[in-house]
């Protein structure tokens, strides 16, 4: 799928760094936007489960969009596709200001999941053009790392005056706007966007059904953090500044949490692994529920631990599934595992939502401890019924985001394309 590069483009490393600002600016507004609708729609007084209804409609757009934004690339260019949604994502953030209606707002969070699935499909699909197969491991951890700093940053923003009813709707506009200048700039070539191969939701299941659950149950439990959090935070810390900061600190766990957990799954069956992270996100949440009303410092320290611990379970079921799998059965593998992580992060808002309507704001974190029990037992069952894979044999965990079909064909543990 590569292509070759002419005298006339540009290094790259200077591709891969204009590409990297405009997935900066494009999460920042992202982070950003889901935060600031989930406030409101607090505001307005609706009730849990109906508000999660309203949120959990952006993973769904983004599973939708994961399946077409391959066959729009392809039918009118990187460009032209990346401009469109951009646009797309800069109207669909202005018309929440015109339509303050939630059977509205759900539609608007469809179009902006979808829209950014286009996005990161683009942009990855450079990515994977412009680094070689000996930057593969490099430029995959520093795509990850600006994912999570720049959606961190995005949560930061709240905690700027003036923050009421119109400024951030017109912040997110700006910054996707932004977003599309170093990516329409950029002189590298477009390349052909991979066409994903999918293995199957049921031969992964029979081939490697540890890796499918964590992968379920960490869309689960981000999906839930993600949408549901900002109701939390608010009713324990009261101001939207903190809640930015509470939301940012969860998100920046993410980023912290990838390194330690990753050196140390490398060392044991993975399904111990997740296992244990399952284990371990039950007394994270009963410590984020008991420190979420103490000063700044504690809640911020708890909402990093859920965070950290819920944003690994996926690129550990994805390290356990290249595990299993053949080399040439990792990369349509990691490609369902998308999809399924997707999938889970659509029915997370669902759980938390019907939790918090009998539990109150607290039902987020048991929702979420409690998920994370389900795999720990799901996790020693397998244990108990298959052998390990051998030390010689385990690949090297990577810090992948679920983000699209596409980013797998970066993963340096794909054999080169």
């Amino acid at each position: 799928m590569s292509r070759t590069r002419s005298a006339a483009d540009p290094s790259p490393r200077a591709s891969i760094l204009a590409l990297l600002v405009g997935t900066a600016a494009v999460l920042a507004a992202q982070g950003l936007l889901g935060t600031w609708i989930a406030l409101r729609l607090g505001a307005w007084g609706l009730a849990a489960p109906p508000r999660a209804l309203v949120l959990g409609c952006y993973p769904l757009g983004l599973v939708g969009g994961c399946l077409l934004a391959p066959r729009l690339v392809h039918r009118v260019g990187h460009i032209r596709a990346f401009a469109a949604v951009a646009a797309l994502s800069t109207a669909a953030a202005v018309a929440h200001l015109l339509l303050p209606w939630a059977p509205a707002w759900a539609l608007l969070r469809a179009i902006s999941g979808a829209a950014m699935a286009v996005l990161l499909t683009t942009i990855e699909s450079w990515l994977n053009l412009s680094a070689t197969g000996g930057q593969r491991a490099r430029v995959l951890t520093v795509y990850m790392a600006t994912w999570y700093l720049a959606l961190g940053a995005g949560q930061l923003l709240l905690a700027l005056p003036p923050m009421d009813e119109a400024p951030p709707f017109l912040v997110v506009a700006l910054l996707f706007a932004l977003g599309v200048v170093p990516v329409a700039l950029t002189r590298a070539g477009a390349p052909d966007a991979p066409v994903p191969r999918y293995l199957g939701i049921r031969t992964l299941w029979r081939r490697t059904p540890s890796a499918g659950a964590g992968a379920v149950v960490g869309g689960v439990v981000m999906g839930a953090l993600m949408s549901m959090g900002p109701a939390f935070a608010l009713a324990r810390l009261g101001s939207v500044a903190a809640v930015g900061c509470w939301m940012a600190a969860a998100t920046f766990g993410g980023l912290v949490f990838q390194g330690i957990v990753g050196r140390v799954s490398n060392l044991m069956d993975r399904r111990i692994a997740i296992g244990a992270t399952g284990v371990l996100l039950l007394p994270a949440a009963l410590a984020a529920l008991t420190w979420g009303a103490s000063p700044a410092l504690p809640a911020f320290a708890g909402a990093a631990l859920v965070g950290g611990l819920g944003a690994v379970l996926y690129p550990l079921s994805v390290a356990h599934a290249a595990d299993r799998f053949e080399a040439d059965e990792i990369l349509p593998g990691v490609s369902t595992l998308v999809l399924v992580s997707s999938t889970g992060a659509v029915f997370g808002p669902l759980v938390a939502g019907a939790c918090m309507a009998v539990l109150g704001p607290a039902g987020l974190l048991y929702a979420i401890g409690g998920s994370g029990a389900l795999l720990a037992v799901h996790a020693l069952v397998r244990v108990g019924r298959r052998r390990a894979v051998l030390p010689a044999q385990r690949e090297d965990y990577r810090p992948v985001p679920g983000t699209t079909a596409i980013l797998p064909h970066l993963d340096p543990r794909v054999p080169d394309r």
